[in-house]
C-alpha cells in the first residue's frame, strides 16, 4: 500500500489532521502542513517505483516531542499508515517532523 501513496494522495488533505500512535495512551494530534516534491533521481539510476519522490511536513503540539522511528499513524479518510517520521525543527506554532517518500 506505501507504494502506491503520492504526493497527490496527501496534498488534499493539507491542514487536516492525522492521529500518531505512541506508547502514551492517547494517539498525538499532528496537522500536515506541507507536501512538496522533490527532485528526482538521475535518469541513469533505477528506480524502485515510478512515484516521484515527495516530502511531507507535520506540526504537533510544541509540548510533544517524536524520536525518530517509524510511527502508525491514523487520518479518518487515508485510514491506516505506517510512516517515518524524523523531527525538523521548532515552528511557530508546533515542533515539525518531515516524511520523505522515494
Amino acid at each position: 500500500m506505501m507504494d502506491s501513496l503520492t504526493l497527490s494522495s496527501f496534498s488534499k488533505h493539507l491542514n487536516s489532521t492525522f492521529e500518531i500512535d505512541t506508547d502514551s495512551t492517547d494517539p498525538i494530534i499532528a496537522s500536515l502542513i506541507e507536501a512538496k516534491k522533490l527532485a528526482s533521481q538521475s535518469p541513469n539510476e533505477s528506480s524502485v517505483t515510478d512515484r516521484s519522490p515527495f516530502s511531507l511536513v507535520f506540526r504537533c503540539n510544541k509540548d510533544v516531542f517524536l524520536e525518530q522511528k517509524i510511527y502508525k499513524m491514523r487520518h479518518k479518510l487515508m485510514g491506516n499508515l505506517e510512516i517515518f517520521l524524523v523531527p525538523v525543527g521548532n515552528g511557530k506554532d508546533g515542533l515539525l517532523y518531515e516524511a520523505v517518500f522515494n
